[in-house]
């Protein structure tokens, strides 16, 4: 019954949520522990850890793949819609509330990373097959780029919180459990998902873009909004810029690396250009304007919806 599928979809997505705030509350005290900074934090621990839910639904699905399901759109329509949802909804949601900033450098050098990731994924898109060799790629670039923003931080680490023995018991607890809470809902959402689509003969796609891709960046848009409200803005910039980036790479990527997925060429075409070009308008208003006031989160939120409407007229 869809309506049952319904529920159960919208359960799992309360899951994700949850279990994904229970894993990065506690990565971000490990992370402090270790003395990392503050922007650092945002770009790597919780944009990775909130970004739990996609990559588990990936592979998830890409498991359900190679038993002969067949679940590339809604794989590759959850990363971008997620991206989607992040770089429009979340900074526009969020710059109307706080004026948002980020360093200048780590601005272009993070522009420079999104659009090139996103025009690697296009490239390689573009015959409408992504292999494992392909994955692999995207995963790599990730891991360089990684590795970098770890070398940059090397050099400006500072002295880290202190925990007690106890403390760090239960933080590696409570992390665990958010992570184990998030894997068990990804497989629900997958299940759901596709009954649903199925049923109503719905594009895996659509599916994956709308409601699981904006359902699984609800954590992305709920620690931004939260990190503004607590006065920690670089964690709310960091956060949706470093989760974007991965969710283009890696998710998408490590599916591939299981089992080779059939790109929709639409999703090449019309949905990753209409992506770039938020992006790129996004990375302009932090270089050029020195950041999102509330002028530039409306004009984010426009674009975003104008995607939508086309998406959905489309």
């Amino acid at each position: 019954m869809p309506s049952i599928s319904f529920v159960i979809l919208f359960i799992s997505l309360v899951g994700l949520w949850f279990g994904t705030k229970l894993s990065v509350d506690n990565a971000v005290k490990v992370a402090r522990h270790f003395g990392l900074s503050e922007f650092f934090i945002g770009l790597t621990v919780i944009s990775i850890g909130t970004d739990l839910p996609e990559m588990v639904v990936s592979i998830t699905g890409a498991i359900h793949k190679l038993g002969g399901q067949e679940t590339s759109g809604l794989i590759i329509g959850n990363a971008i819609g997620s991206c989607l949802g992040q770089m429009g909804f979340a900074l526009g949601l969020t710059g109307l509330f706080y004026r948002m900033t980020i360093n200048r450098n780590d601005g272009i050098r993070d522009g420079i990373m999104l659009g090139l990731s996103t025009f690697v994924l296009m490239v390689l898109a573009s015959d409408g097959i992504l292999s494992r060799v392909e994955g692999a790629l995207l995963v790599v670039i990730f891991l360089v780029y990684l590795s970098v923003l770890l070398t940059q931080e090397k050099a400006s680490k500072k002295d880290g919180e202190t925990m007690l023995p106890r403390q760090r018991i239960k933080t590696f607890a409570m992390l665990t459990a958010g992570m184990a809470i998030v894997i068990f809902s990804s497989e629900w959402t997958i299940k759901s998902a596709l009954e649903i689509a199925a049923y109503y003969r719905i594009p895996q796609s659509v599916i994956g873009i709308f409601i699981v891709g904006l359902g699984t960046s609800l954590p992305e848009i709920a620690v931004a909004i939260g990190g503004i409200f607590r006065g920690s803005a670089g964690i709310s910039g960091g956060t949706v810029i470093g989760s974007t980036i991965f969710d283009i790479l890696v998710p998408i990527g490590v599916s591939a690396g299981i089992s080779t997925l059939t790109f929709d060429i639409r999703i090449a075409d019309f949905d990753i250009p209409a992506f770039l070009i938020i992006a790129l308008i996004v990375f302009s208003f932090f270089i050029t304007r020195k950041g999102i006031s509330k002028v530039e989160a409306i004009i984010v939120l426009t674009l975003y919806f104008l995607y939508v409407w086309l998406k959905l007229v489309q």
